[in-house]
């Protein structure tokens, strides 16, 4: 878990975690992902609550196994979340509004 802890950016080698499940970082100024987020193809859970991201890398995807992404507080735009939701059918994509994706 890396919450709150002041990080502003995320190195692309994050792709090489390729066994990674769980990656938590809200609460930190993040403004973007690199792109090899999307090698992440394990992950289940990522959390990027009250970061400072206002899109989100087309590589996301591409991560399949994807079960949760949690967007509470973060100013990415509908449009965008509901492009993503078809891409990913059976991820829950929750940000906190009424809407359901």
């Amino acid at each position: 878990m890396l919450f709150d802890n002041e990080i502003k950016e995320i190195p692309k080698e994050i792709g090489n975690l390729k066994n990674l499940k769980n990656l938590v970082l809200n609460d930190n100024p993040i403004e973007s992902l690199p792109n090899t987020i999307g090698d992440l193809t394990n992950l289940n859970i990522l959390n990027l609550n009250r970061t400072k991201l206002k899109s989100l890398p087309e590589s996301l995807g591409n991560l399949k196994n994807l079960k949760m992404l949690d967007i509470v507080d973060t100013p990415i735009s509908e449009e965008e979340l509901r492009n993503l939701k078809k891409k990913l059918p059976d991820t829950r994509i929750y940000n906190g509004k009424d809407i359901t994706l």
